[in-house]
């Protein structure tokens, strides 16, 4: 019984690690692996079975005590925390079906023809009007209108420092406010704005800076 409580004592010590509470060992009187033993000696006698009993009736309730009170509220807050920022974080596909890439993140020439470079902030994926445009994460939707550059385009605040763009649909099916899960279809694909032909411009920001979508979502290398 004894050898049992000091396992679930040391379980206990790795949920109290995972849930970020401060490493604090229960009682207990077992040395830990990196303590040093100190001198001891003399003839060895089998403990009695009933102060081994009692010991481990003692240890009982502050083991179950600590699992109750402490490491059951903070890992239970902790695993709820981990798995907002699992479905915020922006990895999920931003178009259904195949996806092919007409254009990479960062410089490139001007599309319309000038001499001229260009830094692209997203990731442009061709296809034929109407496709639907799927939210790659949950969040909010805090853009939904037409801009000259973008034309019809979505923006979506993910929290924990994220946000998508979604842009030059021919149709928006969100709105400001809307809640929206990974998945989601937020407009069709389209070509309005500046765009020389059907596509969706893809762009995650990451503490409000670009950066390339690439590094969150699974394509095959069209490079």
């Amino acid at each position: 019984m004894l050898t049992e409580l000091d396992a679930i004592g040391n379980e206990i010590e790795v949920l109290k690690n995972r849930a970020g509470l401060p490493d604090q060992k229960f009682e207990n009187n077992r040395l830990s692996d990196d303590e040093k033993i100190p001198p001891r000696g003399g003839v060895a006698e089998v403990a009695p079975a009933e102060i081994m009993f009692d010991e481990a009736r003692r240890q009982l309730p502050g083991l179950e005590q600590m699992l109750a009170i402490a490491v059951k509220p903070a890992l239970e807050q902790t695993l709820e925390s981990e798995a907002e920022q699992a479905a915020a974080f922006p990895n999920g596909q931003p178009i259904a079906g195949k996806a092919d890439v007409s254009s990479e993140f960062g410089l490139r020439p001007n599309p319309f023809g000038a001499r001229s470079y260009e830094m692209h902030e997203g990731i442009d994926f061709s296809g034929p009007v109407g496709k639907p445009i799927l939210a790659t994460a949950e969040g909010v939707v805090v853009r939904a209108d037409y801009n000259g550059g973008y034309g019809n385009h979505v923006r979506i605040d993910h929290g924990y420092n994220y946000e998508t763009l979604y842009a030059h649909l021919s149709e928006i099916e969100v709105r400001i406010g809307d809640r929206v899960q990974r998945g989601d279809v937020v407009g069709y694909l389209g070509s309005t704005g500046r765009s020389s032909g059907p596509h969706l411009h893809y762009s995650i920001y990451r503490n409000g800076q670009a950066v390339n979508p690439r590094y969150y979502l699974k394509l095959a290398d069209t490079k």
